[in-house]
């Protein structure tokens, strides 16, 4: 049965080796003899010497081969762990996709995924918030200015929703979004009309956008805001905060419209965060909508948020526009 390239590399290797050890040896040896032969007789044994010599220039050649030999071994484990690196490197890539492809079937069960809007230009506006009755729309931004990656060239670092062209998603700036519960083909929105009788479900889309699979982020968090003021207009913003991540805190917003004076309220118990675990996890409180926010994850709500589309997080939750009359 024909050897593998190491198994032959390490024989011959092994042949060699014995073979220049037992060289050594017969050199060690006459060269002894020779030298008795300088004590007592007086004078080399030059034929002695000589062979010594040419039986040396075949150890010198044989060791060289030896090395030449230890070095292809060397190229042929190199070649086969980049190999072998280049196929985990892909079996990853895979199995994150087929992680978030099956999240998106379970978000697709509730209506819940599709594109996010563009972005808004305001790109370094302060989060507005509350109430107006001008009869349009408050603006709301993204923030902070940041740097923006493509989905081909990202940070090394923990760095959330800055890329521009997500494959599955699109902006990754515009994170918070909008759209009526009853439109299950509607396009998320940053600017949506109320109308009474309807829900409104609002999204929000967490992903670690590094490159480098070390670059986890603990301690994340998310908060919305939602105004108990009146007004034809309410502005509601989420924050994304993070021990590990830099920024450590980024925000986005949407906004609210109609003719007549409306305030919001939560639709209680509609809240659920879905991720690569075992979710959805239903939230039984309202931690996201206070100062200190709801604690997120990957795979759990322990705040650690792994980079990569495999370990991407989505918080929906409905609310309710109120009319008075």
């Amino acid at each position: 049965m024909p050897l593998s390239a190491p198994c032959s590399y390490t024989l011959r290797i092994s042949i060699l080796l014995r073979f220049v050890l037992d060289g050594c040896a017969l050199v060690d040896k006459r060269s002894q003899e020779n030298l008795k032969s300088l004590v007592w007789i007086g004078r080399p044994d030059w034929s002695r010497d000589q062979s010594a010599v040419s039986f040396g220039s075949l150890i010198v050649a044989a060791g060289a081969l030896l090395l030449s030999l230890v070095i292809g071994v060397q190229n042929w484990n190199a070649a086969k762990s980049a190999s072998d690196g280049s196929a985990q490197q892909l079996a990853e890539q895979k199995r994150a996709n087929d992680i978030n492809s099956d999240m998106l079937d379970r978000i697709n069960q509730s209506a819940l995924s599709g594109a996010n809007p563009d972005p808004t230009d305001q790109t370094a506006t302060p989060q507005s918030t509350g109430c107006s009755s001008g009869g349009t729309p408050i603006p709301v931004g993204w923030g902070p200015s940041r740097p923006i990656f493509t989905d081909t060239a990202t940070p090394q670092y923990a760095l959330f929703n800055s890329v521009r062209d997500n494959p599955h998603l699109g902006d990754e700036r515009s994170f918070y979004a909008i759209k009526d519960a009853s439109d299950v083909d509607g396009l998320w929105r940053k600017h949506v009309k109320v109308e009474k009788g309807h829900t409104y479900f609002i999204r929000i889309y967490v992903r670690n956008d590094a490159g480098d699979t070390r670059a986890t982020a603990t301690g994340t968090t998310v908060m919305a805001n939602l105004p108990t003021c009146t007004g034809t207009s309410i502005a509601s913003n989420a924050w994304i905060r993070s021990n590990d991540a830099f920024p450590n805190e980024l925000w986005d917003g949407v906004s609210m419209l109609s003719d007549t004076l409306f305030n919001v309220a939560y639709v209680d118990g509609s809240a659920a965060v879905y991720n690569s675990g075992s979710s959805p996890f239903k939230l039984t409180s309202t931690d996201f909508l206070e100062l200190e926010g709801q604690k997120i994850g990957s795979d759990s709500l322990d705040g650690v948020v792994r980079p990569g589309y495999g370990n991407v997080v989505y918080i929906v939750f409905e609310v309710r526009p109120q009319f008075a009359s």
